[in-house]
């Protein structure tokens, strides 16, 4: 018998459950390690990311914060139907999770804390990429 939650789950909330367990089974980060680090008990964990409970926006922001990672990241590669965004939202960004590389960096630039080395990575990716729009 399906559970009430399970059946209030969204699309948006099922990718969002994979997006979990891919990262932690890619980084072999346990439940029980997740758990500690989120301040969530490791059952909740593992029903979070088999996809039997939604992750609600505040527990999200708390296990995003514990891997280093933006909110955002769980929602990169979901689109809704059409694939066009729905109501006020603004046009997808040029980031659109290109995968696991960018994954990387981001997870990488999250462990950064002197600000000083974080703007010498800035310059020195500015000068290997060259010239933006912003700039």
């Amino acid at each position: 018998m399906e559970s009430d939650s399970a059946k209030q789950l969204t699309p948006a909330d099922r990718h969002v459950a994979q997006r979990l367990k891919e990262y932690c089974d890619r980084h072999n980060i346990t439940y029980k390690a997740l758990a500690e680090a989120s301040g969530v008990k490791s059952q909740q964990v593992s029903k979070y990311m088999d996809a039997v409970n939604r992750i609600a926006a505040g527990r999200l922001y708390y296990i995003a914060r514990a891997l280093g990672l933006p909110v955002s990241y769980f929602y990169d590669g979901f689109e809704t139907e059409g694939g066009e965004a729905d109501g006020f939202a603004e046009p997808a960004s040029d980031y659109d999770g290109q995968g696991a590389e960018t994954e990387e960096v981001l997870h990488l630039w999250s462990r950064i804390e002197d600000h000083g080395f974080r703007d010498a990575a800035l310059r020195m990716m500015r000068g290997l990429t060259g010239p933006t729009e912003q700039d």
